[in-house]
């Protein structure tokens, strides 16, 4: 197992899943044993172990940007994985952005959506087809996911798909795709503040102005 600890400032709000959430991530983007899974915001690296765990992945990675969260996940790594499971495992302290994960086939992405966000995606994998990118509730604004497990609207959770170029779309067809049926801008601002209602009041205010203003980005 390998860790590598750069210098960082800004972290997100901390959003663990639960083992439900995480075999629900798993099973949408077809997780196989030949991926490459990253994992953007690790935490305490729990999604990372579930995904060698649970699934057997060819390398599972973590970035981390947090020193406790990061420490976290070396200490629990090695305590609860086998030496042989620890040796596909890597976590790596530094600012997601400013990491290379083109190696990737799978990636969890469970922050909020930035207007760096896609650039970021289209840029790591610009030479690469059909990567597949997990996010939480809605879909990359203006962008079709290629899944959504419409069976559990109140807990979402989405497949995007590069190149993201390919998947772009009309707002009426976006709108569609986040709630599922025909609707407004305000019916899809209330619909993830819903979503959002265990977040601390300051993070909640953060994802939904980071929403509105992507919004008028690009619509």
């Amino acid at each position: 197992m390998k860790f590598v600890s750069n210098s960082s400032e800004k972290y997100g709000p901390y959003m663990a899943l639960d083992e439900d959430q995480i075999k629900k991530i798993f099973k949408i983007a077809k997780l196989k044993q030949s991926d490459v899974f990253y994992d953007l915001g690790s935490g305490n690296g729990e999604i990372v172990r579930q995904a060698i765990t649970l699934h057997n992945v060819k390398k599972a990675v973590g970035i981390e940007e947090d020193y406790l969260r990061f420490l976290g996940s070396v200490i629990d790594t090695t305590s609860l994985m086998t030496k042989k499971e620890q040796s596909r495992i890597e976590f790596i302290r530094e600012d997601f952005e400013k990491n290379n994960f083109s190696e990737a086939t799978v990636v969890y992405h469970g922050l909020s959506e930035t207007k760096k966000t896609v650039s970021m995606f289209n840029t790591v994998f610009e030479h690469k087809r059909s990567v597949r990118i997990i996010v939480p509730d809605i879909p990359f604004v203006g962008y079709r996911p290629i899944k959504i497990n419409k069976t559990d609207y109140n807990n979402p959770f989405v497949v995007m798909q590069t190149p993201l170029e390919e998947y772009r779309v009309d707002k009426n067809q976006w709108i569609k795709e986040v709630l599922g049926k025909k609707g407004t801008i305000e019916d899809v601002y209330r619909y993830r503040s819903k979503l959002l209602t265990e977040l601390d009041p300051k993070d909640k205010k953060s994802f939904m102005t980071d929403l509105k203003n992507l919004v008028k980005i690009r619509f």
